[in-house]
């Protein structure tokens, strides 16, 4: 499988195999994964407590507790 972005001006596609798949004027990495049939997930976590922590802890179960204090 070969994937190609291509973007112009605020517009961008992303092309599996030759053959256009997704285009919109904004391409984030979960329209990429979700393009390539991967599931995706984002978790916004409190700003706060991340600069709390000092990095992303190392498993998600310990990303989620943070994202609601």
């Amino acid at each position: 499988m070969k994937i190609s972005i291509v973007s112009g001006d605020d517009w961008s596609g992303i092309y599996i195999d030759g053959k256009l798949v997704f285009q919109n004027s904004e391409l984030r990495p979960s329209d990429i994964l979700k393009a390539v049939g991967l599931s995706c997930e984002r978790i916004y976590i409190n700003s706060s407590e991340l600069e709390e922590i000092g990095e992303l802890p190392e498993n998600l179960e310990d990303v989620k507790k943070y994202r609601y204090r």
